[in-house]
């Protein structure tokens, strides 16, 4: 007599079995996606309190001759106490500031990175987080509404900032910075709440010597440099 048939192969076995590892991969996917969303919405409420425009970087250009830039720089909390001062020479005709700039949600965050010049590169530029780092935590973004939720995800912030301005290296992209270009380099990103940060390159060649500017950070991402 003929033997039956099976009901199911193993090829029927290996189908079913690939269609409920999809099923379960859709379905962790998606949970994924919703607990992201909700920690990006309890980020930005977190973070809500910071302020729309901040000035935490003040500076004057004391002097330009002879193929040396001579400059004096200040940082500031919200609530604009000084934190530090620092005054430099550098060789060159045209300071340079990076700031690395990180999204937060929708909004984004801003950390002055380093100076350097057209005559230094800028890996050996002239680092300055350390004039604003409080014990790991960004003191540019200090102020009396923050709570501790909001300071440990500044922290993270700060530390992710440090991370992508050591991975970018030189940053100057091969092209030539200029007011209001960013450059293309790009850190790595966490996985997490925080996006891919990129660098934001200010000439300070066109100011005139004598003057105070301060440089401004809009939560929007915006980066520029007014006179005070």
């Amino acid at each position: 007599m003929a033997q039956k048939r099976k009901l199911f192969t193993g090829f029927h076995w290996f189908v079913l079995a690939l269609a409920l590892l999809i099923f379960l991969g859709c379905l962790v996917l998606g949970l994924l996606l919703k607990n992201q969303k909700a920690r990006v919405k309890s980020l930005e409420e977190r973070l809500s309190v910071l302020t729309e425009t901040t000035r935490p970087v003040k500076f004057m250009l004391l002097s330009r001759s002879n193929g040396t830039i001579t400059a004096r720089f200040r940082f500031y909390d919200t609530t604009g106490k000084e934190l530090a001062v620092f005054e430099q020479s550098w060789p060159g005709e045209e300071l340079i500031l990076d700031s690395v700039i990180i999204p937060a949600g929708k909004r984004f965050l801003a950390f002055p990175c380093r100076f350097f010049t057209d005559a230094v590169a800028p890996k050996n530029g002239t680092a300055i987080f350390d004039f604003y780092d409080r014990d790991g935590f960004p003191a540019i973004y200090d102020g009396p509404s923050l709570d501790a939720a909001a300071r440990r995800d500044l922290v993270d912030f700060f530390a992710l900032a440090r991370a992508a301005a050591d991975y970018s290296g030189d940053t100057s992209s091969g092209t030539n910075p200029g007011e209001g270009v960013s450059g293309g380099r790009v850190s790595p990103d966490d996985a997490g709440v925080y996006g891919n940060a990129v660098h934001d390159l200010k000439e300070l060649a066109r100011f005139e010597s004598g003057v105070v500017y301060a440089l401004e950070f809009h939560r929007s991402g915006a980066v520029e440099i007014r006179e005070d």
